[in-house]
């Protein structure tokens, strides 16, 4: 006795790649039958989200790497800035082995010299 076999117009995959290849197109079968375009939801806000985290990485990096601004004077100069007054505090960058300076204005100097 024969048995009847249906045939159908569409081979069941075999493999599990090819099983995956036939599911996402059947999925962008279904997404262009819904007249979707692009990318989903779920895929943009994760592209966002990535994009905020290396805007953040960035920001981070550039805080923390950056240096305290200004410009490097040699010792004579600093101490020739100390004798005029010049200089209002002077903090010890340890790490670094330097110092920064923050300096009166000329104005201030000649003030603070003439004891005004």
């Amino acid at each position: 006795m024969a048995t009847p076999q249906t045939t159908s117009s569409k081979q069941a995959p075999e493999g599990f790649v090819a099983k995956l290849k036939a599911r996402n197109a059947d999925r962008e079968r279904a997404r262009a039958a819904e007249g979707k375009q692009g990318l989903g939801r779920t895929v943009t806000t994760l592209l966002a989200s990535l994009a905020l985290l290396v805007l953040v990485v960035i920001l981070a990096a550039s805080y923390l790497f950056s240096g305290p601004g200004g410009r490097t004077v040699s010792v004579g100069a600093a101490e020739s800035l100390a004798k005029g007054s010049r200089v209002e505090s002077a903090v010890l960058l340890d790490q670094d082995n330097a110092f920064v300076l923050h300096l009166r204005s000329v104005k201030d100097a000649v003030a603070v010299q003439n004891g005004s």
